[in-house]
């Protein structure tokens, strides 16, 4: 199936990758995030898409799939994890879109389907390839529990000029763009931020 999805005609009359190139990491986890943007998307399945496209790549030991479908399909298998169920029409339209700027909106024709075949076949190939281990513990839950936490005690109204909760968040979303972040363990990272936040927090 692997060489299927690689060399299938419908990967290539798609034109979801620019040919004689091979687009870093760190772009493909730009591209799920500027797609889980129009999307709609919740950060959770932003996160859930980085780790599993991470993770794919890290078990299937080879770069010859199509960076682009992968991290679309990423996507859309990220939003049935995180139960943010993106219609696959959608992902297929927006991440075609993204990758041929002046192409117009597919429509229930032979490309269309074809890339939707490709979808499908590379979504079961991944759950394989991940053993179906597509759950992962995020850091969100925990920034806002630290900081509900630390807000009732602090210094009345220090969070109203202190962009504390935003300057985290994008902190975390800047650790999916870094591999490692995927291997350590997000706990130790919140505790980090959170005696962080301890030391400002007197200010």
């Amino acid at each position: 199936m692997a060489a299927d999805v690689r060399q299938s005609p419908s990967a290539r009359k798609a034109n979801v990758s620019t040919k004689g190139t091979t687009k870093s990491h760190f772009e493909m986890i730009k591209f799920i995030m500027e797609a889980g943007c129009k999307l709609n998307a919740s950060s959770l399945t932003v996160a859930s898409a980085s780790c599993i496209y991470y993770r794919f790549y890290e078990n299937a030991g080879n770069c010859d799939y199509d960076q682009y479908l992968v991290a679309s399909v990423s996507l859309y298998l990220a939003g049935k994890v995180e139960e943010n169920h993106l219609k696959i029409r959608d992902v297929i339209n927006v991440c075609h879109r993204m990758v041929n700027r002046n192409s117009d909106t597919l429509g229930y024709g032979e490309e269309y389907f074809d890339l939707r075949d490709s979808f499908v076949h590379l979504e079961l190939l991944m759950l394989r390839v991940l053993n179906f281990k597509v759950n992962f513990s995020h850091p969100h839950k925990y920034l806002l529990h630290y900081f509900f936490s630390v807000s009732r005690w602090s210094c009345l109204g220090v969070f109203q000029y202190l962009p504390v909760l935003r300057t985290s968040w994008a902190f975390i979303q800047d650790l999916l763009h870094d591999p490692s972040a995927m291997e350590s363990s997000f706990r130790m990272i919140m505790r980090r931020r959170r005696v962080g936040s301890k030391r400002w927090s007197t200010i």
